[in-house]
């Protein structure tokens, strides 16, 4: 009922004044169909980011083709949970995966 009156741009109480259960079971309904709200839009965002972070990887790294790619909760708040402490020479290998996207979009909005 929370994410529902965020969304509406109202109180719980007012919410719940303003429907009764009948309706609100529909938005429950609706909800399990087609979710909406932050977690939502934060997935959808993140995936956006891995996108655009592969291509980049695609198209200007073949040398780096051997890593994985990325992945959507790569770009989430919480992150992947699987992942390990990496050594630096991993980092280091993450900072020039980023740099080379970074360039691949600079060069690509100077050509535009």
């Amino acid at each position: 009922m929370f994410r529902l009156a965020l969304s509406l741009g109202c109180t719980v109480k007012e919410l719940s004044d303003r429907i009764d259960s009948r309706e609100l079971t529909e938005w429950i309904v609706y909800y399990s169909i087609e979710p909406f709200g932050n977690s939502v839009e934060g997935y959808r965002d993140a995936l956006t980011c891995a996108t655009i972070a592969n291509a980049g990887l695609l198209s200007s790294a073949p040398k780096l083709l051997k890593t994985k790619p990325f992945h959507p909760k790569d770009f989430m708040v919480g992150g992947r949970k699987d992942t390990q402490t990496q050594t630096w020479e991993q980092q280091r290998l993450l900072m020039d995966k980023n740099m080379i996207t970074h360039n691949t979009c600079l060069r690509n909005k100077k050509s535009v």
